[in-house]
C-alpha cells in the first residue's frame, strides 16, 4: 500500500495540485487527503478511483510497480520435491511458485 500513497503523492505534484485543490475536485477531505498521503489511514477504492478520475490516470496505474528485475534460477539438484497428501504426483516448486508434476 506503500506505493499507492506515494503514487498519489507524486501525481498530484506531477498534476501541481496542492491538497485543497484536490480536495476541491474529489470531494475528499483535505485531512482525509493527507492521511492518505502520509499513509496513515486507509482507502476505499471508490476514494481511490475519484483521485484516479482527477489526476487523469487509470486506477490500475496505482497496482503497476516498477520493480528490479527478480528473476533467479535453482540447479535443478536444489529442487527440493514434495508430496500432497492424497494425491500420487511428486510435485517441484518453480521460482513463480507455480505447481509442476515431475
Amino acid at each position: 500500500m506503500d506505493e499507492i500513497y506515494k503514487k498519489i503523492k507524486d501525481l498530484r505534484l506531477q498534476n501541481g495540485y496542492t491538497l485543497k485543490e484536490l480536495s476541491e475536485r474529489t470531494d475528499l477531505s483535505i485531512s482525509f487527503l493527507s492521511q492518505v498521503e502520509r499513509g496513515t489511514t486507509s482507502l476505499a477504492i471508490t476514494s481511490l478511483k475519484k483521485i484516479a478520475n482527477v489526476l487523469n490516470v487509470k486506477i490500475s496505474e496505482f497496482f503497476e510497480y516498477d520493480k528490479p528485475n527478480q528473476n533467479f534460477m535453482v540447479k535443478s539438484s536444489e529442487h527440493k520435491p514434495f508430496n500432497i497428501k492424497g494425491s500420487e504426483f511428486t510435485y517441484v516448486r518453480e521460482w513463480s511458485l507455480r505447481l509442476l508434476k515431475v
